[in-house]
């Protein structure tokens, strides 16, 4: 069995494995229990579960880091009588591997001196395991099975129930041996089959066959010849059909795959949190500002984009109850306006069709082409087309080549039309006057300069019977009008 050592420092404490200890234990533990280490997210949920490089003295190790909250005063008075779950992963870890039975190496357990802070349990990373929960996905025919390696059936049933007879045996109740608990890799000596996620076991308890029955049902095996396979597996025979053994193994599967089908049916209508921490953040996300309101509160990080959880439920109701007015202004407006829509629309549908629809001319969207301007133009002039769109772009901060290009262009005769994509305001200037809505923001102070200044040069031109446009886009295609001067 392989050696560990404790270790403390840093706020943190806990284990170590001797043969994959870092340099500097306390500091190299504070590094990889925090999330920015994370090479990729595995699960988030209601645990946090991530792989990342662990620096050891001999090299640098692949490992998952599953992360458990201790947040809410339940799970305190919990980890102080029978210990974190990652307290208790550590020890059935152990457990395991002095049974001799196959799990991840445990590398790390790592808790806070904060009682309500974080634990985390450290393991080598299996890197081409695959899960069992692909096996039986095969093997019932369910949609969308992962890779699994080639096996026959019934002798895979059957050494599933030799690996889960081997556990009880070793006096643990594993509590959780379900289809996703177990991996398969492929070496060359075989099939190894490895444990994992077992916070939930008991150590030191020889099950009777009622609960060497309940801890063997997880596993969807379903028809009759691999329930036989897989129960001789376990019993090294095959019980008779009369036999309680057989009888209350099928009940008791039937019965798991009946709660989980309610369960996902009553999913939608449960009454609780969607992620159970306590009432709180992430322990991964770090906390409000101590002067942040209650509306920051509850905004997202920009970071994990996920909820940032620190507004309590009454609060959240306090800053919807605050926003009631505005929505209930919009319902109204919407409201007031729904008969005419609709009437407007009924008189759209039944014109529709109706008369011919004049056609004016195609319009085309034009941008700089400062490599040679000339030949641009004579391209534009070649097609015949005199209605013409300038996308602006707020971001850069240099307009001239498109000034020169509309200058150019109302010189030509042509109709102009300005867009400034995904900006808050809108704008209509027309030869002689202009005005704006609303204030600029201010990335696009330099926009609205230099189609003031296109404006001025339009008008120069004598392009006065047409207004120049220039209005928001609230999607990447822009929108854009060419107003007439007295239309407004």
């Amino acid at each position: 069995m392989p050696d560990f050592e404790s270790f403390s420092g840093g706020g943190l404490y806990g284990e170590v494995s001797i043969a994959h200890r870092p340099a500097d234990v306390a500091g190299e533990a504070a590094r990889v229990v925090d999330p920015s280490a994370s090479v990729e997210t595995i699960h988030w949920g209601r645990n946090y579960i991530y792989a990342a490089d662990l620096e050891t003295a001999t090299g640098s190790v692949s490992v998952v880091v599953k992360q458990f909250s201790n947040q809410g005063w339940f799970k305190r008075i919990e980890r102080r009588t029978r210990g974190s779950k990652a307290e208790r992963s550590w020890r059935v870890a152990k457990e395991l591997v002095g049974a001799g039975l196959a799990t991840p190496d445990p590398i790390l357990w790592v808790e806070s001196d904060d009682l309500a802070g974080p634990s985390f349990f450290v393991a080598r990373r299996l890197e081409d395991a695959a899960e069992v929960r692909q096996f039986f996905r095969r093997l019932n025919h369910e949609p969308d099975p992962s890779y699994f390696p080639d096996v026959d059936d019934l002798e895979f049933l059957g050494r599933l129930g030799r690996l889960a007879r081997e556990v009880h045996d070793a006096g643990i109740l594993y509590r959780d041996l379900s289809m996703g608990n177990i991996l398969v890799e492929e070496g060359d000596s075989g099939l190894r089959l490895s444990l994992i996620d077992f916070n939930r076991a008991r150590i030191g308890r020889r099950p009777g066959v009622y609960r060497r029955t309940r801890d063997i049902c997880r596993l969807p095996v379903l028809r009759r010849e691999h329930r036989a396979a897989f129960l001789e597996g376990y019993w090294g025979a095959t019980p008779a059909r009369w036999d309680f053994r057989w009888w209350f193994y099928g009940m008791s599967v039937d019965a798991y795959i009946l709660k989980h089908a309610i369960k996902r049916r009553l999913k939608g209508l449960r009454w609780r949190r969607k992620h159970a921490h306590g009432g709180s953040h992430h322990p991964h996300i770090p906390a409000a500002a101590a002067e942040a309101s209650t509306r920051d509160r509850a905004v997202w990080d920009r970071l994990s984009d996920q909820p940032h959880q620190h507004a309590t439920r009454g609060e959240k109701l306090l800053i919807r109850l605050a926003d009631s007015p505005a929505h209930l202004r919009d319902l109204g407006v919407v409201a007031a306006a729904a008969p005419r829509v609709r009437n407007r629309y009924r008189e759209l549908k039944e014109a529709l069709w109706s008369a011919p629809t004049t056609f004016d001319g195609i319009g085309l969207a034009v941008r700089p082409w400062p490599v040679d301007p000339g030949a641009h133009l004579r391209e534009i002039e070649g097609l015949g087309v005199s209605r013409l769109l300038l996308r602006l772009h707020p971001w850069e901060m240099d307009h001239d080549d498109e000034v020169r290009l509309a200058e150019a262009l109302a010189g030509m005769g042509c109709e102009l039309a300005f867009a400034i994509p995904r900006i808050v305001i809108w704008c209509a200037i027309a030869p002689g006057g202009g005005r704006r809505s609303r204030s600029w923001p201010n990335d696009s102070l330099h926009s609205a300069a230099s189609f003031r200044s296109a404006r001025r040069s339009t008008a120069a031109s004598g392009e006065s019977g047409r207004a120049l446009s220039m209005r928001r886009s609230t999607s990447r295609q822009p929108r854009f009008c060419a107003v007439d001067r007295g239309s407004r």
